[in-house]
């Protein structure tokens, strides 16, 4: 059978925002990167595919609209996945292709498929929930007998070990333009926190893969010329002694390379609690690790469950991680009980007390099916959205607050990216980053072979600063470079990369601001 496997596009004007920005910062600095992230899913799903099919992978981020690749050959399968964010181009494309594809089998998977109506779903003649290990080998054999279920849902969760190496092959010369090629090592998280939906899909239980399994995965990756990788687990790290292991594997393996590979990842506040383990994501060249900060006000973590952040003097354990020179992208959230107009200005403090350089901040949403969720409706809370806003969940809110108004909170949330997207305001955060390290990354060195194409980059990533942003972003970036010449010219390399998450974020927070202004102004309760 010939099979195409869809990533969509997402219609969400704030993630679009920050595509465009990565691919005109890609386009001066001659990177050639069109997309955030490689497309797991559908790599995953194509090394479950047996040999005899032939498979196609069409990533709308990178390589445009899909409806007219559609048309090239006549496929028996056209499978979409899709996130919360990417509903609505999913079943415009699904719409398409029921009328233009009428004789193949139309598929759907991923998170987004739990937000679709009856209706929506309706045309699609199978939809996958849960993970696809084995729901979608299975599939395969229904179908080619002419007995395929129109739900596949999987309700035991696969052994990781058994997961195949993704299949990169199909878009395979995109890897080196993607920003960063993920790679998956565990599933689940042991926390509870009420607002989260991970424990739902993946369970509390992790899973993972075998520790050889990953570093052939980052090899492959690595020779098809990714050079950042994503390790896109939902919590890296809280399993101490497997995440050890690993990364002492990886360290190992940078160090037979010529360029560094690169890592980022998530994970959460207690991996300050452990020297080791910080150290050895140093030494693999982690440039970065998102953490849920969630909330500066104690109550408010009480309120969600989120037991890991009060264990813990979160400014200190920010700090601590930061010493070793791994910067923390932090993830923040508004709207909570406890919070009120104060609460705006205590996390600026809090964000340039501990020079956290970049972060993500974003009112409370309460997913379908979370305790948060329950709560919310037995209080009579929940506000419906429309089908427009489902991909906009990183903006708008589903939950009426308790102690601000909906307008408050979206006023807040716009002034408060006013100030911390400020070029000045974010200089200072990095200039305290700067002198909060303590330790120097064992990484491997460049090889001299390799030592000019480096060195080419950055005097392009140098010219770019130079002509290519707004006069405060240019001073910011060079008072931030002398001041890591001064005291840690290893950094320089990894700020040059902060810089360039921050101005992602900056496009994508301008439209989050933008959206809620008129918010306020459509509802001025």
């Amino acid at each position: 059978m010939k099979i195409l496997l869809i990533n969509p596009r997402s219609e969400d004007d704030y993630f679009r925002n920050a595509i465009e920005q990565v691919t005109l910062i890609s386009k001066m600095m001659k990177k050639g990167s069109h997309a955030a992230f490689s497309p797991l899913a559908l790599t995953t799903i194509a090394a479950l595919t047996p040999a005899e099919h032939e498979v196609d992978i069409h990533d709308e981020f990178m390589s445009g609209p899909a409806e007219e690749v559609a048309t090239e050959k006549d496929y028996d399968i056209i499978g979409i996945t899709s996130l919360v964010n990417q509903v609505n181009r999913t079943l415009e494309l699904a719409r398409h292709f029921s009328t233009t594809s009428s004789n193949c089998c139309l598929v759907a998977g991923g998170a987004g498929t739990m937000k679709m109506s009856e209706d929506d779903l309706g045309v699609f003649n199978v939809v996958f929930y849960g993970e696809a290990e084995d729901s979608w080998p299975q599939f395969l054999q229904e179908l080619a007998t002419g007995h395929a279920k129109p739900v596949y849902q999987q309700d035991v969760r696969p052994d990781m070990t058994k997961s195949p190496i993704p299949r990169w092959e199909p878009i395979a010369e995109n890897i080196p333009r993607y920003g960063a090629v993920t790679v998956q090592t565990t599933r689940g998280c042991p926390f509870d926190c009420d607002f989260c939906d991970v424990i739902h899909i993946y369970g509390r239980t992790q899973r993972s893969k075998e520790i050889s399994q990953v570093v052939e995965e980052v090899r492959v990756v690595q020779q098809l010329g990714g050079k950042l990788v994503m390790l896109a687990d939902d919590n890296f790290g809280s399993k101490r002694a497997y995440a050890k292991t690993l990364l002492r594997e990886l360290i190992a393996f940078n160090h037979t390379l010529e360029v560094p590979l690169g890592y980022i990842t998530q994970s959460d506040i207690t991996i300050s609690e452990d020297e080791e383990l910080l150290e050895l994501m140093a030494d693999c060249n982690f440039i970065q690790v998102l953490i849920g900060i969630e909330s500066v006000d104690q109550n408010s973590l009480e309120n969600i469950n989120k037991k890991q952040n009060l264990r813990t003097d979160m400014l200190a354990a920010v700090k601590k991680i930061q010493s070793y020179c791994v910067p923390v992208l932090g993830s923040i959230i508004f709207g909570m009980d406890s919070d009120d107009q104060e609460i705006f200005q205590k996390t600026i403090t809090f964000v340039e007390e501990a020079s956290i350089m970049d972060h993500n901040c974003h009112p409370l949403m309460a997913p379908e099916g979370t305790r948060l969720w329950h709560r919310m409706k037995a209080e009579g809370r929940l506000v419906n959205l429309d089908k427009k806003s489902q991909d906009r969940m990183d903006i708008l809110t589903n939950i009426i607050p308790k102690n601000l108004t909906r307008s408050q909170l979206m006023e807040g949330l716009a002034d408060y990216s006013d100030v911390v997207y400020d070029p000045d305001h974010f200089a200072r955060r990095v200039i305290g980053f700067i002198h909060n390290v303590k330790r120097k990354p064992n990484v491997g060195k460049i090889k001299v072979s390799s030592f000019w194409r480096f060195r080419k980059m950055m005097t392009r990533t140098f010219f770019y600063y130079t002509t290519g942003v707004p006069k405060g972003h240019r001073k910011a970036f060079f008072s931030i470079m002398k001041e890591a010449m001064r005291h840690a010219p290893f950094l320089i390399p990894k700020l040059m990369f902060i810089y360039t998450s921050f101005l992602i974020n900056e496009k994508r927070a301008e439209v989050a601001s933008r959206l809620a202004r008129e918010y306020i102004e459509q509802s001025p309760s």
